[in-house]
Parts: structure tokens; C-alpha cells; sequence
């Protein structure tokens, strides 16, 4: 396997998940309702955690990928 292999996967992933943020804070902002609240209920936090891992691989890919 090539190094770049596992990348696109998880390029893929981490940008869904950012849309999915994006699209939570607008419907937070205009209707004040969470959807992945609605959604993962208990589970919200570990949602959290990953949009923002997410943008922390982002970032990365970005800088120095």
C-alpha cells in the first residue's frame, strides 16, 4: 500500500463531517435547533469531537500535506 492510501478516506470523512458543522450552526443560528442533538442525542459530545478532529486533520492537510 501506498502511503496515500489511507488519505483519501479520511480526507473524505473529515470533509463531510465539516459540513455537517456547518450545517449545525446555521440551524443553530437562524432556528436555534441542533440537529445533532436531535440526531446522536447522548452521544452529541463524541460528534463534537470528531468535527473538530476533523478540522484539526484539515488543517494539517493544508499546511503540510
Amino acid at each position: 500500500m501506498s502511503d496515500g492510501f489511507w488519505r483519501a478516506p479520511a480526507d473524505f470523512f473529515s470533509l463531510v463531517l465539516i459540513l455537517v458543522a456547518g450545517v449545525e450552526l446555521g440551524l443553530i443560528g437562524l432556528f436555534g435547533f441542533s440537529l445533532v442533538a436531535w440526531l446522536f442525542g447522548s452521544w452529541r459530545p463524541l460528534v463534537y469531537d470528531a468535527v473538530g478532529a476533523s478540522a484539526i486533520w484539515q488543517i494539517f492537510r493544508q499546511r503540510f500535506g
